[in-house]
């Protein structure tokens, strides 16, 4: 990167300098129109003063930075003259504030131009960054909606309408659309995909081991030409391939997917692709309200060896944690079935349960947590598993799960979180799984160094 550009990067740390500054100017000229605090008024120029200088090397960095055509060249434009305007407005109040200082109303409506020309300035900046309207529509939802194609035949779909374009949508077109264009790329429309960006085409048609486009996505996620960039969210290895074949097939706007003649590999690409577009997406579950558990049946569980905690204050959902129980596995939960409705956390590690006695974690429905980590479960006891249909986060860890029992377990809608070390889960076949999920994230490793127990808790000797 040469020295010029680097100028240019600075501007997001510089830009907050004179936006801070400038408020604590207003802010303390307001409070200067007082009588008590008519002495900050020396103390407000002198901040106006640093501010402009601030917002001068802001304003030469904000330069810079658009000379790499990552945005549109009218919205920067329209951001540069506001920003000129807004300098200049402040600048007139630091040279004709000691006169008009000495005169409450004009001093007040100078005061709200200030900061109405800040809140203006600052907004298309946001817009530029974070997308049109930044300001006003605060992020809503339904402005990040794209809507899904429907396929009924995956070989009468449209590839580029229904497939790849559905995919530069959602992923690419963040940073390359109408409102943005990195490298001054846009991905938006075959027009602009057939253009190029600022460093020339980014598709060979036929040629998808030489299309830029294709490069970038298979770099790996450290490299700064990578794209998505890493905190984005990446391509799946269907979209991908599916990618590679339309350009190899000559990057057709106008074609079915039948009429491109895909090989056995692809198809089985285009229906993962498919099935991961009606894959649920997963929601937030919203608690039923529920009451209180028994006091007593609480202690009885407790001295049984479960450790019982609420989940929060001011709430019945509970945590339950096995490591200790001073009775059979099958017996403390048979007891532990009196809390059913209120249970959301399940802590099972080292218990004992096995491929016979799990089927009894089944009356738990609302359970959203669970442990079976260091216990005797194979692929046998899965099925039981898959009853609960609230189940966010699962840790088999250190079991006889297979990649069989896993392929079962994942159908779990609203399932986020499976944790499979040390288990004969390769890590390759974790990451093939997840490639065909939008929301499951497998680990097959553990992200703590290997203990004795997660637990705070010992285990008692019998």
């Amino acid at each position: 990167m040469d020295p010029i550009s680097i100028i240019g990067r600075f501007h997001p740390v510089l830009v907050h300098l004179p936006i801070g500054i400038f408020v604590a100017a207003i802010l303390l000229a307001a409070l200067s129109m007082v009588e008590k605090y008519r002495f900050l008024r020396d103390s407000t120029r002198i901040i106006l003063g640093i501010g402009l200088i601030t917002a001068v090397l802001s304003m030469v960095s904000g330069y810079v930075l658009s000379l790499e055509g990552s945005n549109s060249e009218a919205d920067v434009e329209i951001h540069q003259w506001t920003a000129i305007g807004m300098t200049l407005i402040y600048a007139a109040y630091f040279f004709f504030s000691p006169l008009i200082t000495n005169h409450k109303y004009p001093n007040l409506i100078a005061l709200l131009i200030l900061l109405g020309s800040l809140v203006l300035t600052g907004h298309q900046g946001g817009s530029l960054t974070h997308g049109e309207n930044f300001l006003w529509s605060m992020g809503t939802e339904n402005d990040k909606k794209t809507t899904l194609p429907v396929i009924a035949d995956i070989q009468k779909a449209d590839i580029y309408r229904d497939i790849v374009g559905h995919t530069l949508q959602t992923k690419c077109v963040e940073c390359h659309g109408a409102n943005k264009q990195k490298g001054k790329l846009r991905l938006d429309d075959p027009t602009w995909i057939d253009k190029g960006g600022k460093n020339g085409a980014v598709l060979v048609k036929g040629d998808a081991e030489n299309s830029e486009l294709i490069k970038r996505l298979l770099l790996d996620e450290s490299d700064d030409h990578h794209m998505p960039p890493k905190e984005k969210e990446q391509l799946t290895t269907a979209e991908k391939s599916i990618l590679s074949w339309w350009i190899r097939t000559g990057a057709k706007y106008t074609a079915t997917v039948e009429s491109l003649a895909p090989d056995e590999n692809i198809l089985k690409e285009l229906e993962n692709f498919k099935s991961n577009l009606t894959r649920p997406e997963v929601k937030n579950i919203e608690r039923p309200v529920v009451t209180a558990a028994d006091a007593l049946l609480i202690q009885s569980l407790k001295k049984i060896g479960w450790v019982i905690s609420p989940i929060a204050v001011n709430d019945n959902h509970l945590r339950a944690t096995g490591f200790n129980l001073t009775v059979d596995i099958d017996s403390a939960l048979t007891l532990l079935g009196g809390v059913a409705d209120q249970l959301i956390e399940l802590k099972l590690n080292k218990s004992g349960i096995n491929d016979s006695s799990i089927y009894r974690i089944e009356k738990f429905q609302s359970l959203e947590k669970l442990w079976l980590e260091n216990n005797s479960i194979s692929d046998i006891g899965i099925n039981s598993i898959n009853k609960l249909k609230h189940l966010q986060y699962l840790n088999l860890s250190n079991t006889q799960i297979t990649t069989t029992g896993l392929k079962k377990i994942i159908s779990l809608g609203q399932l986020r979180s499976i944790y499979v070390s040390r288990t004969e889960i390769r890590p390759e076949d974790a990451k093939q799984m997840m490639a065909l999920l939008k929301n499951v994230k497998i680990f097959t490793s553990d992200s703590l160094p290997k203990l004795p127990t997660d637990s705070l808790l010992v285990k008692k000797e019998k």
